[in-house]
């Protein structure tokens, strides 16, 4: 496997909808190989300020008062982690204005364009911090479902995470836990890719990576 491969799957859950209002509470990644396998994985609860929460959402996901008081952990250490994690991972090259190559970590997951990455900009620019990611290029479960949805004899009955992973026949339990959420999704963009993959081309032309989730 070419560590070029790699890609970063992530999740956030938030205490609203609102990036530069609301909090993020909980954040999961996980690299994976070009055959979607589990390379590593991280997942923290932080800590935030409740006034900033919309009560709808935190009990729209999985926020336990207890759980967080135990093991959320400040939001700069939380911030440090996931960096960290991302430059373990950072595989994608890219060029400063100045002309100096540097790697950002590829990310994917589901509905991050519009959702996750603006709260993960908006995040490290109120910390002043570099992210090391490619926030503004994600791989969106979202926009290959669309496709897949479109020349598939069987529709979903919409995009969102639980009704795709119905209508694969992924099993999805701890909806609105980011780790959850985050290998479930890893499980939908492979099932996609395979369904795109062998329509595309013959296994003979596939590469060894994708010829083994091809087979699965």
């Amino acid at each position: 496997m070419k560590p070029a491969d790699r890609i970063v799957f992530f999740d956030l859950e938030t205490g609203g909808l609102d990036p530069l209002r609301h909090p993020i509470i909980q954040i999961a990644a996980l690299a994976v190989d070009g055959a979607f396998r589990e390379i590593d994985s991280l997942e923290m609860k932080l800590q935030f300020d409740h006034a900033k929460a919309e009560p709808e959402a935190l009990a729209a996901n999985i926020y336990d008062a207890g759980t967080w008081m135990t093991e959320a952990i400040p939001p700069g250490r939380a911030m440090s982690l996931l960096s960290s994690f991302f430059r373990t991972y950072a595989t994608m090259e890219k060029t400063s204005p100045r002309g100096k190559t540097y790697t950002v970590a590829r990310l994917a997951g589901h509905n991050v364009e519009r959702f996750d990455c603006p709260f993960l900009v908006s995040w490290y620019k109120t910390a002043g911090e570099f992210c090391p990611a490619a926030c503004f290029e994600p791989l969106d479960t979202v926009s290959l479902a669309r496709w897949a949805s479109f020349i598939a004899p069987m529709q979903p009955k919409d995009h969102k995470l639980g009704s795709l992973c119905e209508w694969l026949g992924i099993e999805h339990i701890e909806a609105h836990d980011a780790l959850a959420d985050v290998r479930a999704t890893v499980q939908v963009a492979k099932a996609l890719s395979k369904r795109f993959w062998l329509g595309w081309r013959t296994a003979t032309e596939l590469s060894p990576d994708v010829q083994e989730v091809a087979r699965v």
